[in-house]
């Protein structure tokens, strides 16, 4: 394990690729083909956006990392909202908190314990053959029903689409957004399955996962689109994220998914390269 200061780091490495997974959030902040070395995931350097004030650095510099790497994002996904007195930040708290990290070459192991709802996460990411595998379980660890929402948010880098093809989530195509633009779609995951071809890689990759748990899927593109505050022109990325519930607000509650006290949910998800 390989750590710094701000965030410890637990590598991993597989046939086909390797991953680095953050404490912080449990984040993959690194999906690399092994064989090609390149990088998969969204990685932007900020190398000319302005430095962050020192007494907002935190929930500015989360706006900015969550346009990278793949991050979990419970019990909220959205604008930031109060809802019986909690208040639920953008994007939920899961994503922000400190994960406990365990684990060996191939294999990292994660938990928290959420402080805005009585939910417990045990995540485990995994080089498996010829996968990046993670399998993602949700208890409720209180002694009341908990409603939530989940969303998986991997961004991955745009260059990887190159100049043709298209996003396919199941029947689906979507076009891949131009340079300086910024595109969103919400899709029904029909068959839990989102592809697209990888020129620079000779193949497709292909993102897997439970459509019963996560129906939905968010397309989110940003091309060097947004000039100002978080990106500064420097993201530039499109994100695949199953998700639970259409994109907003819930229509009742923190979302759609239920757990009764002591109850579990789990889901997993599988990242290939296909010829």
């Amino acid at each position: 394990m390989r750590v710094s200061q701000e965030s410890p780091i637990h590598r991993i490495e597989g046939d086909v690729f390797s991953a680095e997974i953050e404490e912080t959030g449990a984040r993959i902040r690194s999906v690399v083909h092994r064989r090609t070395d390149r990088e998969l995931l969204h990685r932007a350097s900020w190398g000319s956006a302005p430095p962050l004030p020192r007494t907002e650095a935190a929930e500015l510099g989360w706006l900015r990392r969550f346009a990278d790497g793949w991050n979990v994002l419970v019990p909220h996904a959205g604008d930031a909202r109060v809802l019986g007195g909690v208040r639920h930040p953008f994007h939920g708290e899961a994503a922000r908190r400190r994960w406990s990290l365990s684990g060996t070459r191939g294999t990292c192991r994660a938990s928290v314990r959420l402080r805005s709802a009585g939910l417990e996460l045990h995540r485990t990411v995994s080089t498996e053959s010829r996968q990046l595998v993670v399998e993602q379980e949700i208890m409720n660890a209180s002694d009341r029903a908990e409603s939530f929402s989940w969303v998986e948010h991997p961004v991955f880098d745009a260059a990887l689409l190159g100049e043709t093809g298209s996003i396919r989530v199941g029947s689906s195509a979507i076009a891949p957004a131009r340079e300086g633009s910024v595109a969103f779609d919400d899709v029904a995951a029909t068959a839990g399955v989102a592809e697209f071809d990888v020129p620079l890689l000779g193949g497709r990759l292909r993102l897997t996962w439970d459509r019963r748990v996560l129906p939905h899927a968010y397309v989110w593109q940003e091309r060097r689109a947004t000039a100002g505050f978080p990106w500064f022109l420097e993201a530039d990325g499109f994100a695949l994220e199953p998700a639970s519930h259409p994109s907003g607000h819930p229509s009742e509650g923190l979302g759609p998914l239920r757990l009764e006290p002591g109850a579990r949910m789990s889901a997993a998800f599988q990242l290939e390269l296909l010829s």
